[in-house]
């Protein structure tokens, strides 16, 4: 997670991920670039807990959108 891309909260993306981080259960992730990764699901469930966890640390910032190129 990046807070340099986050366009709405980062604290809401943080809740949302803790509140979802316990519930989901997945072996595969496929994003919509770079390369899929598939682990046990408990592996996968640990990773996204520390996710949450070090997205919890984010604080809020202003984007500069004049940086950003569209």
């Amino acid at each position: 997670m990046a807070d340099s891309v986050t366009w709405y909260s980062i604290s809401e993306l943080a809740a949302s991920l803790a509140r979802d981080a316990n519930r989901l259960r997945f072996e595969w992730l496929l994003p919509g670039h770079g390369d899929r990764r598939r682990l046990p699901a408990d592996d996968m469930a640990e990773r996204l807990r520390g996710l949450a966890a070090r997205t919890r640390e984010l604080r809020p910032r202003p984007i500069d959108f004049t940086a950003m190129r569209w």
